[in-house]
């Protein structure tokens, strides 16, 4: 992946899905339709795919999320946007009906989330509306609410606070259906998360959103995870 750039005519590459987005319909001049998704390979290397119209909808019912395949595709690369991509990339994959995608066995060597964590501490000094990766342990979760969105729509919302070994804690707040699935699942038990591009706002000093964008990972096998559960 980190060979890629806009000059790469043909391509292929080994890599996991990391991150599946929801398809999503849009209305501008006319209705469409858009899927994105992020992939990792065995040198931690990322890159967002995105899609449009019937390419959307085919690969939202065909990718799944933790699988690895092999991606192949001519040209198709385009910069990277800083606005949806939560994490560090300069090419992004804008697949149409051409681009192969073949499902392949599991391996190990290819992560399952790629995190530049970042401790709670620092977060005061990164720019407003940034990405952050972060691992902490759950230390409070609240119940889900409803926030009107427009006239006529609404988003579901949760709150909860995770501290980490630099003895500091921030509030993250679960956007859609993170608030419902996996903030049910945080009611239960003493979890440690792993959130990969949350986004820092101003509110209440600094807090943390989790949105479509970001992906959250809950007592994951990682190495990062064992530390932060020896430390509490």
């Amino acid at each position: 992946i980190a060979s890629l750039t806009n000059r790469s005519y043909k391509w292929s590459f080994k890599a996991r899905v990391t991150h599946k987005d929801t398809l999503r319909q849009f209305t501008t001049k006319r209705t469409g339709w858009v899927f994105n998704f992020y992939v990792a390979d065995s040198a931690s290397s990322e890159i967002r795919i995105v899609s449009y119209g019937e390419t959307a909808r085919a690969l939202s019912e065909k990718v799944i999320q933790g699988a690895i395949y092999i991606f192949s595709g001519t040209c198709g690369l385009r910069s990277a946007s800083e606005l949806y991509t939560p994490f560090p990339a300069t090419w992004e994959i804008l697949a149409d009906k051409k681009m192969e995608i073949m499902p392949t066995a599991d391996d190990e060597c290819i992560p399952r989330i790629v995190l530049h964590r970042k401790c709670i501490a620092e977060i005061l000094d990164i720019t407003i509306n940034s990405y952050i990766d972060l691992v902490g342990v759950v230390i409070w979760v609240g119940l889900t609410t409803v926030t009107p969105r427009g006239v006529e729509s609404s988003n579901k919302r949760r709150m909860m606070t995770i501290c980490d070994n630099s003895f500091h804690s921030v509030d993250v707040c679960l956007w859609g259906d993170y608030a419902d699935e996996e903030g049910s699942q945080l009611l239960e038990n003493i979890s440690i998360v792993c959130i990969k591009g949350g986004r820092i706002c101003e509110f209440n000093e600094r807090s943390v959103s989790v949105t479509n964008v970001s992906t959250l990972a809950i007592d994951a096998d990682l190495d990062l995870v064992q530390e932060m559960r020896s430390w509490y």
